[in-house]
């Protein structure tokens, strides 16, 4: 969608370049990978694979062993509390998608986000913020926010009448953290790389 001209680009009517197209509603057995933007990113490079006249037998078996790096949609449990550590950094997309991801966790009792605030975002900050308000107020039941970055999505949740507090430091969501949280309960930790989130974790 071009804002600028208020319609939806068709790109594979644009340029002259050899377009290949993919959904990420193809399915492998093979992948496991959780997160609808991890399949996305699969399905994206297996057509490549398949553009190149790479045979699928031939990435069928490296897609079994296929792993996250560390502090990516990465699951702990601690006390039967399950985290979502997806704290290496953030962005708008990848923050909806762990967001929409949440549901299919193992989870039974409340949704939390604890989220730091993204950087670098320019002028687009406050709009970015607002749109991950948006996805996360439908899904979380509380949220924790972490930077002064956040404020649109405190304000998103706050309109919504849904519960939400901003906290200033790590050890501060570590004690709220322990106070709110049941065993059954899920939490998704992210933010910028600079917010260091994983800490919360660590805590």
């Amino acid at each position: 969608y071009d804002a600028e001209i208020g319609e939806i680009l068709d790109l594979s009517k644009r340029g002259s370049c050899v377009k290949v197209p993919f959904s990420s509603e193809e399915t492998y057995p093979e992948f496991s990978l959780p997160g609808d933007h991890n399949r996305h990113n699969a399905a994206a490079a297996i057509a490549t694979l398949k553009t190149l006249g790479v045979p699928l037998e031939s990435f069928r078996d490296r897609i079994r062993t296929l792993k996250l790096p560390e502090r990516r949609f990465e699951e702990v449990n601690i006390d039967g509390i399950v985290f979502i550590n997806d704290s290496y950094n953030a962005s708008c997309d990848s923050m909806k998608a762990a967001h929409r991801s949440m549901p299919s966790r193992n989870i039974s009792g409340k949704y939390i986000g604890v989220l730091g605030g993204m950087t670098e975002l320019g002028p687009f900050s406050e709009r970015v913020h607002q749109e991950v308000g948006e996805v996360a107020s439908e899904i979380l039941d509380h949220l924790i926010c972490f930077g002064k970055e956040c404020t649109p999505m405190v304000d998103c949740f706050l309109r919504k009448g849904k519960s939400v507090e901003s906290l200033e430091s790590h050890e501060a969501i570590v004690k709220q953290l322990k106070t709110i949280l049941s065993p059954g309960d899920g939490v998704l930790i992210k933010g910028a790389n600079s917010k260091k989130m994983w800490e919360v974790i660590q805590g």
